[in-house]
């Protein structure tokens, strides 16, 4: 079970463990008029149901708090999972740089290199894993087109999504921008609200301005 599988079932033993509690008070308040009228046989009989019902209320309670406890545990086992593998994305990266030549000094650019960043803020870790698999879909693609240095995407522990590509020239990005398979890019930048937008030349920058000058005003970023 996942997270919020989990707490979800916490939360549905304590609704269960409230009901037994609620009625064990009935039965409680009715064993109490039944002994103010003598009549303890009665009086016993509802003692013992509100008993019985006490217990279960425990038992539901014990069973909720296992639940929480399970939820909490593979939370700050998911938490380490995506750690480490935005630890390993991170390495990945510099090979992949270190093989291209394009590590210098901190990763520096080559000469009329561009380097397209992105960074997306998804609004959970599942979002975040959907727009990976989108980008992971297009990348194979990409590398293959020429003027492509390489590209990659990766999370930070939190729920932020990093896509790069990079390109040798401002010549080969515009025919990037241009080209019908960057719309799928566009399309996932389009399903995250603020998405940061960076391109980097050699002597500035530019950001989603870039898109609309390359791809005209009506390419929907």
């Amino acid at each position: 079970m996942d997270v919020t599988s989990l707490r979800k079932e916490a939360d549905k033993q304590r609704n269960e463990a409230a009901n037994r509690r609620q009625q064990a008070a009935i039965y409680e308040g009715q064993a109490a008029q039944y002994s103010q009228n003598n009549d303890f046989t009665h009086a016993q009989a509802q003692q013992e149901q509100a008993s019985r019902l006490t217990s279960e209320a425990q038992d539901y309670e014990t069973k909720a708090l296992a639940f929480e406890q399970k939820a909490a545990e593979k939370e700050g086992q998911v938490q380490k999972l995506d750690q480490r593998r935005a630890q390993l994305q991170r390495e990945i990266n510099a090979i992949d740089k270190e093989k291209d030549g394009l590590l210098g000094t901190g990763g520096a650019m080559t000469p009329g290199m561009v380097r397209l960043t992105v960074s997306l803020d998804a609004a959970s870790r599942r979002s975040a894993q959907d727009l990976i698999d989108a980008f992971r879909f297009l990348i194979p693609a990409i590398k293959l087109e020429p003027g492509c240095l390489g590209c990659s995407v990766w999370k930070d522990p939190g729920a932020t999504v990093h896509y790069t590509e990079e390109w040798t020239s401002e010549a080969a990005m515009r025919e990037r921008v241009r080209s019908q398979s960057f719309t799928l890019v566009v399309a996932i930048l389009e399903s995250v609200p603020r998405p940061r937008v960076q391109f980097d030349f050699v002597t500035s920058t530019r950001g989603l301005d870039y898109l609309a000058e390359v791809r005209g005003p009506t390419s929907g970023m």
